[in-house]
Order: C-alpha cells, then structure tokens, then sequence
C-alpha cells in the first residue's frame, strides 16, 4: 500500500479541520495516520532555519500538509516475518556452534 495518501492539504483552518475529521473516523484498528508539512512558509525561507531543523520543518512552519495512512496488518506481518526469520538464524547458529564443539571434542579425543 502507498502510504504517502494526502499531498498539498493546505496549513489553514480548513485543512486542519480535514485532518481532524480524517483522525476522528479513521478506522484506527487496521490503520495509523501521520501528518508531516510540506513546503516551507515563504517568511521563513532563505534564513539559517534549516541548521536547526534538519530532519524537516514542523508543520506550523508548513505551507501545506502531507498525510500517510500505515497499514497495521502489514506492519503485523511484516514484524512476523522478521520475528521466524531471526528465530531461523539464531538456530543456525546454535547448530553450527553444537558441531564445532563437537568436532572439537572429537579432536581433543583423539589426541
């Protein structure tokens, strides 16, 4: 699923009341939403303002707003998947550590 949805909300009272009514009747059990800005305000641009927000402005420094809608089941899934797979290593492993001991002692043994 895309979760870039939204683009281009504007930053005013209308687009904030869009994004008040998205939260109230989003179905929270299988998404999550996320508002960033997007497009910094013109006031604001051409100063050092980026020395200090370096990972993006906040959004009431935003033009506009951008939303992403996550899929919690995909997320689930997705977590499962990583879960069985760091479980399967981790067995690995613990195989391969259970004969290199073994063949060490073995060798020992045999010595």
């Amino acid at each position: 699923m895309n979760r870039y949805a939204f683009k281009d909300i504007p930053n005013n009272e209308e687009g904030r009341e869009l994004i008040r009514l998205m939260k109230k009747y989003l179905n929270k059990d299988t998404y999550s939403m996320r508002v960033r800005g997007q497009y910094l305000k013109d006031e604001l641009k051409g100063g050092d303002y980026w020395n200090y927000h370096t990972h993006g402005q906040k959004t009431q420094d935003s033009k506009c707003l951008r939303v992403y809608l996550d899929s919690k089941i995909e997320k689930k899934t997705e977590l499962s998947y990583y879960k069985a797979e760091h479980k399967a290593l981790i067995a690995e492993r613990r195989e391969s550590d259970l004969i290199n001991n073994l063949v060490k002692l073995i060798n020992n043994h045999g010595e």
